[in-house]
C-alpha cells in the first residue's frame, strides 16, 4: 500500500497584495496576448511520510509558511476562477525547496528527514475571458517547463463541483537496470542521429552528433577503444555523459560564442 500523502495549500491571506498572482496574469497579457483579468497563486506541499497531526502541527506552528502574509489549509482553496492550473516537478527532477521543507518538517516533529518527503507544486488560479485551449495556451507555453514539469488543468466549474486536485508524489518508481547499449553511431546518418538526440533527450545538435561519430570513427579513437578492450560505437552511457558537459546548464555554449557587440557610440567590437 502506498504511503498516505497530504497536501498543505498555502495563499495570501485577504487584504494582501499577491504580487505572483499581479505578475502572472500580466505576464499572460502582456506576452501571450490573452484576456486574463487577474490570477491568483496558491503554493501546495504535498507531504508523505508523516501524520494528518504531523500536517496540522507543522501548519499550526507556521514552520512552512508565513503566518503574517499567508494562511495555510488541508483543505483545497476555495475558487471563483475560470481556469486552476497546477504545475509540478516530474519524478527525478531536483527539488530544491521540497528538500528545505522536508529538513525543516523533520526539525520540527524530532524525526529522521530521510523519513519524510515533501513534493512542492505551483497553483494558479486564472479570471478572464479563456478557453480551454487557451488555458492550456498559458499551462504549457508560460508557466511550465513540461521537459521537467507536468501540468493538470480544470475549469472554475470542475473545480467548484470537484475542489482540488489528487494528491500525487512525485517520486522515481521505474525499475533500475544495469543493461549497458551500444550505439552503432558508424552507420547512422544525419536524420538518424538527429532522431537519437531528439528520443534521448541529449539535446545536442547535428554538428555536435557529427562531431561525436567522427570522433570514434577516427583510427586513434579505434586504437585507443581496441586495446582497452572497448567496441568502436559508444556506449549509450558515454553518450549521456557527453551530452551532459556539453549542455548549455554545464558549458554554456551561447556565451563561448563569438561575439559582436556594438555599444552605440564607439562602434562594433568582435568578442572571442
Amino acid at each position: 500500500m502506498d504511503p498516505k500523502l497530504y497536501r498543505l495549500e498555502i495563499e495570501v491571506c485577504p487584504g494582501q497584495a499577491d504580487p505572483v498572482g499581479s505578475r502572472t496574469a500580466a505576464e499572460i497579457r502582456e506576452t501571450l496576448g490573452l484576456p486574463a483579468q487577474s490570477a491568483r497563486f496558491v503554493k501546495v506541499l504535498t507531504l508523505e511520510g508523516v501524520s494528518e497531526e504531523d500536517v496540522r502541527l507543522l501548519a499550526e506552528k507556521a514552520v512552512l509558511h508565513d503566518p503574517v502574509l499567508q494562511k495555510a489549509s488541508l483543505t483545497s482553496v476555495g475558487s471563483d476562477a475560470d481556469w486552476i492550473i497546477e504545475v509540478a516537478f516530474r519524478p527525478g527532477v531536483t527539488d530544491n525547496e521540497g528538500r528545505t521543507a522536508r529538513d525543516t518538517a523533520a526539525l520540527v516533529l524530532g524525526r529522521d528527514r530521510e523519513g519524510i518527503k515533501v513534493y512542492t507544486a505551483r497553483q494558479y488560479h486564472i479570471r478572464g475571458g479563456l478557453s480551454r485551449e487557451d488555458a492550456e495556451t498559458i499551462a504549457r507555453g508560460m508557466l511550465a517547463n513540461e521537459l521537467i514539469e507536468r501540468v493538470r488543468i480544470k475549469s472554475g466549474a470542475e473545480w467548484r463541483a470537484d475542489p482540488g486536485f489528487e494528491a500525487l508524489a512525485s517520486r522515481v518508481t521505474g525499475m533500475s537496470r544495469d543493461q549497458i547499449d551500444i550505439v552503432p553511431l558508424s552507420s547512422m546518418n544525419d536524420d538518424e542521429l538527429m532522431e537519437y538526440s531528439r528520443t534521448h533527450t541529449l539535446a545536442l545538435s547535428l554538428t555536435e552528433m557529427r562531431a561525436i561519430r567522427d570522433h570514434f570513427a577516427s583510427d586513434a579513437a579505434k586504437a585507443s577503444r581496441e586495446s582497452d578492450g572497448l567496441p568502436g560505437d559508444p556506449t549509450d552511457v558515454e553518450l549521456e555523459v557527453l551530452a551532459q558537459t556539453w549542455s548549455e546548464h554545464c558549458k554554456h555554449k551561447i556565451f563561448a560564442a563569438t561575439v559582436e557587440y556594438d555599444d552605440g557610440e564607439a562602434g562594433t567590437e568582435i568578442i572571442e
